[in-house]
């Protein structure tokens, strides 16, 4: 099975320190964000050539995400939920001509891949559809509790798992502050969208260890803590049917 299977602890430590000294020369800004729930990637590429439905490094094998999936969520958040100027985000993620310029140009700050501090652990997950045939349109009835659950199974990253984040300027000319903003945004972007696949049910969260020294406020977002205390039997078993699997999923409460 392959949540059973364990890579090589040493190989992915000598993978980071080796990527760390070739980065050096950029002068990077870098920093840890730790999964505040499960991680998915890439669900729609399933198949043995696409990783069976999660994003995994073609060579080696561990959970990655993507340098150009970070850079698009944060365009997303920037243009979304915050009030940034359009010259700000033009400038840092770049433009492609739309007939008024004759050319495009490159943004000024590199999104790097996020690679995992340690190796991660791959979880067996499952989304239930408890109306399948209503929701297709196959049945022309309202969904019924008489109706048989279809479970899908997938793949996805065990919550608490650490990533490295890495930004760096495109070329000697790129302000220090294009670099901070960037890195505001998309901390911003991993605490108020997450990353990946399934977003809407919690999936993708992470909070960085770092925050940057003046964060982006995200308009019309806004989060709370909150402490629940179950006072009659609950069954909450999830996708493993399992003791440590007993937990109040997102999607539950959504």
């Amino acid at each position: 099975r392959v949540t059973e299977l364990r890579g090589d602890a040493a190989l992915l430590d000598t993978l980071l320190q080796d990527r760390r000294r070739m980065l050096q020369a950029l002068n990077p800004r870098c920093w840890t964000g730790t999964t505040q729930g499960p991680l998915t990637l890439h669900l729609a590429r399933a198949g043995a050539l696409e990783n069976a439905g999660i994003c995994l490094h073609p060579p080696y094998g561990f959970a990655w995400i993507p340098g150009s999936g970070l850079k698009g969520m944060t365009r997303a958040f920037a243009e979304t939920l915050t009030d940034a100027p359009d010259d700000d985000r033009q400038r840092i993620f770049g433009w492609s001509p739309d007939g008024k310029e004759t050319d495009g140009a490159a943004g000024s700050v590199v999104f790097h891949d996020a690679w995992p501090t340690r190796w991660p652990t791959l979880v067996r997950d499952l989304s239930n559809s408890h109306h399948a045939k209503y929701y297709t349109g196959t049945r022309p009835e309202p969904p019924a509790d008489y109706e048989e659950p279809v479970p899908i199974s997938f793949l996805s990253v065990q919550s608490g798992t650490e990533f490295e984040f890495l930004l760096s300027k495109r070329s000697p000319a790129t302000s220090d502050a294009d670099l901070e903003l960037a890195q505001r945004w998309l901390t911003g972007a991993l605490t108020h969208l997450g990353i990946g696949a399934k977003t809407a049910a919690g999936y993708g969260t992470v909070i960085c260890a770092e925050q940057p020294a003046a964060p982006v406020a995200a308009r019309r977002r806004e989060t709370f803590e909150v402490e629940l205390r179950l006072v009659t039997p609950a069954f909450l078993a999830g996708a493993q049917q399992r003791a440590e699997d007993c937990d109040l999923r997102v999607p539950t409460l959504r």
